[in-house]
């Protein structure tokens, strides 16, 4: 698979997470790919359990993430905190780490 398909679904699985429902039509026309490439595209983010693919449409798999970030971030608070605080046991003193933002 090409760095380029790769990219294209995870923009397209980006849009699909903000929007929670987008068209293929629509996909098409903002990748400027064909259809069928966009239907192959979303027969791969749905075989990775993300989206829901349907007649002419994708969708969230999870409801979870049309949740508002506000929410997600107070969700499992305590938890989130004590493995915060375990990871810090493996950063050494002068440790330079990189962090993706998520809300999970």
């Amino acid at each position: 698979m090409s760095k380029s398909s790769l990219s294209r679904q995870n923009n397209i699985y980006q849009a699909i997470l903000s929007k929670g429902r987008i068209y293929v039509s629509e996909l098409s026309k903002n990748f400027h790919v064909s259809s069928e490439t966009i239907r192959k595209d979303l027969d791969i983010l749905e075989r990775q359990g993300l989206i829901l693919k349907k007649h002419g449409y994708a969708e969230i798999m999870n409801d979870y993430f049309q949740l508002p970030l506000n929410v997600k971030i107070t969700e499992h608070a305590l938890a989130k905190q004590a493995i915060a605080k375990k990871a810090l046991e493996y950063i050494k003193d002068n440790s330079m780490i990189f962090l993706e933002y998520s809300a999970n």
